[in-house]
Formats: C-alpha cells, structure tokens, sequence
C-alpha cells in the first residue's frame, strides 16, 4: 500500500477545502496566489504574504513586552484610557449610581457568635452567672481544676446534699436581718431549722416495708 502525502489548501489546484477556506480564496483574489503556490518552498510563507500581512496590522496593537517599556496600570502617573460618559446611556447611568450608593453603604455588624468560642482554659471566659443562681447549668463537671465549685450550681442539688448551708435557720433570730437583701433581688430563700427529726417511715427496718426483717408482718401472721 503507497501512502500518498497531500497538503490540504495549498497549490493552485485545491482539492480539499480545509479550514477558513473564504480567507483562502480571498487572500488569492488580492495576492493571486493561495496560501503557498505550488513552485515555492514548502513549510514557510512566500515574502508577498509576509508583506500583504505586515501592512495591514495595526501598531497599537503590538504591545511590548519588554520591562523597560512596561507600565503598571495601577501606577498613578499612567493614565487608562477610560471611554467618555457621552458612551453610557441613561438606564446605564442610573445602574451605575445605584452601584454607587449600594457601595457606599457599610453593611450592619455581625452578631457576636454564640455558638463557636474558644474552649483553651487560658482564654475561655466564665459566663456571668448571677451569685443566686438556681437553675441546672447541665454541665457534667462540677468542680474546677482547683478542686473549687464551678459557678452556676444547683443551690436546691446543694442544700439536698448539705454541700452548702441554707439562708435562714428558724431557731436562729439573727438571721432575719439578713433577708433584706435576698428579698429586694427576688431570690429563693431558703429555710432549715436546727433540731432535724426522723420521719418514722424512713427508717427501712421499722415499718417502711412490710416484708422487712423486723416489721413483725411475718410473725403475726404465722401464729395466726
């Protein structure tokens, strides 16, 4: 099998129009000749081309890459060529206020972030707890790291457990001067008294449980 070898565009006779073929033919109109004739050298452009090509490009097109002619844009001593307001309509002009003010306007802070905070111990910052402060923090862990109470306690889970000691005790008269204070910021006060008694049904082994070892429930009813 011969392998034939053809050059698309090229030559007098154009077998295959390949490419921006109208380029081609009108470049052949105003040269008279194609992109290459058929007797010049191949692979480079004959010197009328070159010619035809170099007279019709325009010179502020060619812009220099070199550093010493370079100017930066954003210098204050280059002047862009900025097209005149007579270009821009009114719709354009009311568009371009409007962008104006919307960017001369400065947006609203941002809320303080409530959910993302630090959690180092060196700047994590105790929220302010009120010193009466009786509700469930929810918080597992009850002490410091100084082995002291955290802020924010139960106070009923701490007198439930006598961890801290009541307000007021009811033998104790002196007390009362101090409810002034606890009565004008409205905080629960609380009450103990000094001479604790036993609720008889508390004590598991005297007639809290029927069944219990000795209730007496099992040895009055065998003898009966």
């Amino acid at each position: 099998r011969r392998l034939v070898k053809m050059d698309f565009n090229l030559g007098q006779k154009k077998n295959c129009l390949i490419g921006n073929w109208s380029e081609e033919k009108a470049l052949h109109d105003y040269t008279g000749h194609f992109r290459m004739p058929a007797d010049g050298p191949k692979g480079r452009s004959t010197f009328k081309r070159c010619i035809e090509h170099s007279q019709r490009a325009d010179n502020s097109d060619l812009k220099t890459s070199s550093k010493l002619d370079f100017s930066d844009p954003r210098a204050e001593h280059v002047k862009l060529n900025y097209q005149p307001d007579s270009t821009v309509g009114a719709r354009e002009k009311m568009l371009l206020q409007r962008l104006k003010t919307v960017a001369s306007e400065k947006p609203p802070p941002l809320p303080p972030s409530r959910d993302f905070e630090t959690t180092t111990s060196l700047d994590y910052q105790w929220p302010q707890v009120d010193e009466h402060y009786n509700q469930t923090r929810g918080q597992r862990r009850m002490r410091t790291l100084d082995n002291a109470p955290t802020r924010g306690r139960d106070r009923t889970f701490l007198l439930e457990h006598q961890i801290a000691s009541p307000h007021v005790c009811l033998e104790e008269e002196e007390r009362g001067e101090d409810l002034a204070p606890l009565v004008e910021q409205d905080v629960p006060i609380t009450i103990s008294s000094a001479k604790p008694q036993l609720f008889p049904m508390s004590n598991p082994s005297q007639g809290a449980n029927p069944f219990g070892k000795d209730s007496g429930y099992l040895s009055s009813s065998s003898s009966s």
